[in-house]
Order: C-alpha cells, then sequence, then structure tokens
C-alpha cells in the first residue's frame, strides 16, 4: 500500500490512456458475460422458447436502450 501515489495533477494524456483502459475493460467483461451466458443457456433456451438467442436478446437490448437514452438526453441538455 505505500507504493500507491495519488497525483491530481495527471496530464491529459495520462487521463486519457486510463480512459481507454476502463471502456476496453467495461467492453471486455460485457462481450465476455454475454459470450459465456449464450453458451451456457442456448439448449435451454432453444428448448422453452424456440429460441436460442432468447436469454442474451434481452441484456443486448437493455445496453443498446440504455446507450440511446443516455445520447438522446445528452442531445436535449445541450439544447438547453
Amino acid at each position: 500500500m505505500d507504493t500507491y501515489h495519488f497525483f491530481a495533477d495527471r496530464s491529459v494524456e495520462q487521463h486519457h490512456k486510463s480512459d481507454f483502459t476502463f471502456v476496453f475493460t467495461v467492453i471486455l467483461l460485457l462481450g465476455l458475460g454475454l459470450f459465456t451466458q449464450y453458451f451456457c443457456t442456448q439448449n435451454y433456451a432453444y428448448r422453452l422458447f424456440h429460441d436460442s438467442f432468447y436469454f442474451v436478446q434481452t441484456p443486448v437490448d437493455i445496453v443498446y436502450d440504455g446507450n440511446y437514452l443516455s445520447w438522446s438526453a445528452s442531445e436535449y441538455a445541450s439544447e438547453y
């Protein structure tokens, strides 16, 4: 714990590097989660709903809807 140093006056380039790392990590974990969910539930979903993507389709729709709503909210906020 002694090796951790917090510098509030980091350069912009260092902030962008950490932003890229964070976004990459979130996308990677989301992809791995959907991949795992699909392969673990495809047989069950196909037996019950005749659609092997049934349990993957809902989380993808939620992520898409959330992105769309955040984008539309930012557009609405920028008008005022």
